[in-house]
C-alpha cells in the first residue's frame, strides 16, 4: 500500500486495513514506523510521498480503533517524520493515548531533536502519551522540556507544560 501499483485499487487497500482486527492494525502502525525509519535521509520526503498519502486515504478514518498499543508506533512514525514531525503529529494526534511505558518514545524523541526544533508539537506529543503517568519514567523526559523551555520560553506558562513538568518532579527527574 506504500509504495501502489496496478495489484490492488485504494478503495481495496482502505477496505482491506479497515477490516483488520486490533492485532492487524497495530502490525500495520509498526510497518509504517519500519518504512518511514528505513528511508534514511530521504525520511521527509517518504513521508510526504508515500505515509501521508496512505494515512489519508487507506488508514481507517474513524479512530475508534486507536489504543494504546499503537500508540507507541503512532509515536515513533510521527517521530522518524523527521522535518515533517509537525505534518505528522497534525495528522496523527488525534490517534494518540496514553502509552503506559513511554521510555522509548521519549528517548527518541530527545534523540531526535524534535524537542528543539518544534516545542509546540514536542509538547502536545509528550502532554498526550504521558496522561496521568504513574509507571516509571525516563531522566531523558527533563531533557526533552529544557530543550521545548529553551526553544519557546512561553511554552513554561502553557498548562500542558506545567502538567508534564509536574510528572517529572513527581519522578525526580
Amino acid at each position: 500500500a506504500l509504495d501502489p501499483g496496478d495489484t490492488f485499487t485504494q478503495s481495496q487497500l482502505a477496505t482491506a486495513i479497515r477490516a483488520l482486527p486490533a492485532d492487524g492494525l497495530h502490525e500495520s502502525a509498526q510497518a509504517l514506523v519500519r518504512a518511514l525509519e528505513g528511508a534514511g535521509d530521504q525520511r521527509e520526503d517518504y513521508w510526504k510521498n508515500r505515509v501521508l498519502p496512505f494515512w489519508e486515504k487507506i488508514w481507517p478514518k474513524s479512530n475508534d480503533q486507536a489504543s494504546s498499543a499503537n500508540t507507541e508506533s503512532l509515536a515513533r512514525l510521527c517521530i522518524a517524520a523527521g522535518d515533517e514531525f509537525p505534518s505528522a503529529i497534525a495528522v496523527i494526534g488525534n490517534w494518540l493515548r496514553v502509552i503506559q511505558y513511554s521510555d522509548y518514545v521519549i528517548s527518541r524523541l530527545q534523540e531526535s531533536g524534535p524537542s528543539a526544533r518544534f516545542p509546540e508539537h514536542a509538547l502536545r506529543l509528550l502532554f498526550t502519551i504521558l496522561g496521568d503517568q504513574s509507571s516509571w519514567l525516563s531522566r531523558k523526559l527533563r531533557q526533552c522540556l529544557d530543550s521545548i523551555g529553551q526553544a519557546a520560553p512561553n511554552l513554561r506558562q502553557d498548562h500542558r507544560f506545567m502538567r508534564v513538568d509536574e510528572l517529572a518532579r513527581k519522578f525526580g527527574i
